[in-house]
């Protein structure tokens, strides 16, 4: 390593942080793939005043479609909505011409 670097370990990372490197990840994979540019979505549930109650995010890149984060608020959990979320999100997929789905561990 050229200059003066310190590594330092952190227990509880920015969220900010971590979401910077995955960033960095996922351009430096399409990049090296030459897949183009990516296309985030991202589906939301929100009650009467606008706020999300539920929601899915994911990525299309080269025909995949990686689904990214899903929640569902404690109070609507154990009816269905994550299923609806998760078809709605292979739909929107499948309209953006992918063919492989999947969702990050």
């Amino acid at each position: 390593m050229d200059g003066p670097h310190s590594l330092v370990v952190e227990d509880s990372p920015d969220p900010a942080d971590l979401a910077l490197l995955e960033e960095r990840v996922a351009a430096a994979a399409i990049a090296a793939a030459g897949l183009g540019d990516d296309e985030e979505f991202g589906i939301f549930d929100r009650d009467e005043d606008g706020r999300i109650v539920a929601g899915i995010s994911g990525i299309v890149w080269g025909g995949c479609c990686e689904l990214q984060a899903m929640w569902v608020d404690e109070p609507l959990r154990g009816r269905g909505l994550a299923r609806a979320l998760m078809a709605g999100a292979e739909d929107e997929a499948r309209r953006r011409g992918c063919t492989l789905v999947q969702f990050r561990a």
